[in-house]
């Protein structure tokens, strides 16, 4: 996957009107330049991370699921419970 480079030249194709913020991804890349001139203007830097990614085994999915269920939504039914964790694996595609 390449990179993007911000430079001087495209710095402003990355900033909203007026806004004192950038967001720099994972395939961004800031020049120097581009860096002295975010500090000049005041600019905010904010570097978003990629989500962190948890491995979940399907006994654990399901106590979790369950546990939102009756814990937020207080469902005390047993068979409900199996039901809607059954239908969000479904709709998931879960393959755990």
């Amino acid at each position: 996957m390449s990179k993007i480079l911000i430079t001087q030249k495209n710095l402003d194709e990355y900033l909203e009107e007026n806004s004192k913020e950038i967001l720099i991804d994972s395939t961004m890349i800031l020049s120097p330049i581009a860096q002295d001139l975010i500090k000049e203007r005041g600019i905010k830097t904010i570097y978003k991370t990629a989500p962190k990614v948890i491995k979940l085994d399907t006994d654990v999915l399901i106590e979790k699921i369950s546990s939102i269920l009756y814990e937020e939504y207080s469902y005390t039914n047993k068979d409900d419970i199996r039901r809607i964790v059954k239908r969000v694996l479904e709709k998931i595609r879960w393959e755990g």
